[in-house]
């Protein structure tokens, strides 16, 4: 038995600590998987909608977005460019996660398109990311 000068600590809160099927879980036990999908599902629509908006004022003569030049080697532009190598890679996992579920539901055969395409899509924004980060990294010397 675990013995412990604050009451609030027992064995039952250990073991809801503990992830056993590496997922994360909360202090409950509960995994909470939409709520993390979700999140990352917010940061790539952001993600999306500085792309667009610095497309539209590349196209208009406004330059584009200075964090969005691979020349812009500030910290604020390797700090997005870390972020977004962050959410393409959570991105990556999500793919990953579909198609495993897809599996295991047995979907139908045309939904191994979704998911082939989806994860072709992330790869290659995730390579351009890459790209992009080294770009920055290489124009601060």
């Amino acid at each position: 038995m675990l013995r412990s000068g604050n009451p609030g600590l027992s064995k039952k809160t250990f073991e809801n600590l503990i992830a056993t099927n590496n997922e994360v879980m909360t202090l409950n036990g509960a995994v909470n998987k939409r709520a993390i999908s979700m999140g990352i599902f917010a940061a790539t629509a952001g993600i999306s909608v500085v792309y667009i908006v610095s497309f539209f004022m590349s196209m208009f003569g406004g330059g584009g977005l200075p964090v969005m030049n691979p020349a812009n080697s500030s910290m604020l532009s390797i700090g997005f460019s870390l972020f977004v190598l962050v959410i393409a890679s959570l991105n990556l996992v999500m793919d990953f996660d579909f198609i495993e579920e897809g599996t295991a539901n047995r979907a139908p055969k045309y939904m191994e398109w979704y998911g082939a395409f989806g994860l072709l899509v992330t790869l290659i924004w995730l390579y351009l990311e890459i790209l992009r980060f080294l770009a920055k990294l290489s124009s601060r010397r």
